[in-house]
């Protein structure tokens, strides 16, 4: 994965996958939040289309390794560490059953040393569940005590109405939404405006912050 904040992003590689860690920032707060943890090709290729070309049993495996395998290398990293938030990837409809497998993935936290408390699932694909399993899922996710986030956005009242569905605790802004704050009114007001919305689901917003060059 190539960028031009290479020193922002750090990366772990392997024959096929390369880990990526970018730092993420709550809006408003000064402070670093925490890591996005994710696996990308390392060929550059969308995993996207990876993980679509996956039959529905190898699809669930690889969602399963893929959240150990970020646990893992934050953890060996030090990343975790301090009361940083990790977010990792998730796809709730590879979840047989959500409450024994969130149930494990809360164990499978603690013995690695990091706060489940502080693990954030990045919930993608989640247009793919029906309304019953996506309930059922968000209902486990809240008993759990894992956070999520829902994202990227641009601040569309689509976007708006999906997060008072589904409730994240978080939610990831797109880089064209916080674009140009500084030097346009038009785009400050919006931003705003959508600052309140969150305000008032109680959403906390977060994005990359991929202009640091603090060496992880």
């Amino acid at each position: 994965m190539h960028t031009a904040a290479a020193t922002a992003i750090q990366t772990v590689r392997t024959s096929r996958f390369e880990l990526v860690f970018t730092p993420i920032a709550e809006i408003g707060v000064e402070e670093r939040f925490g890591w996005a943890v994710a696996l990308a090709m390392r060929d550059g290729a969308d995993i996207d289309a990876f993980v679509d070309s996956l039959p529905p049993r190898g699809l669930r495996e690889f969602a399963r390794r893929r959240r150990l395998v970020c646990l893992r290398h934050a953890a060996g990293s030090g990343r975790g560490a301090g009361g940083a938030h990790l977010m990792i990837d998730a796809m709730p409809d590879c979840f047989e059953n959500p409450a024994a497998e969130l149930e494990a993935l809360v164990h499978g936290v603690r013995d690695f040393g990091l706060s489940p408390h502080h693990l954030i699932l990045h919930l993608t694909r989640m247009e793919r569940m029906d309304a019953r399993a996506r309930a059922a899922f968000l209902q486990a996710l809240e008993q759990s005590g894992l956070g999520s986030a829902a994202g990227p956005i641009a601040g569309t009242r689509e976007d708006v109405a999906m997060l008072a569905r589904d409730l994240p605790r978080f939610v990831l802004l797109a880089p064209e939404a916080t674009a140009q704050l500084g030097t346009s009114w038009s785009r400050r007001i919006q931003f705003e405006d959508m600052a309140r919305r969150f305000e008032q689901l109680g959403i906390r917003a977060i994005a990359a912050c991929v202009d640091s060059e603090e060496d992880a």
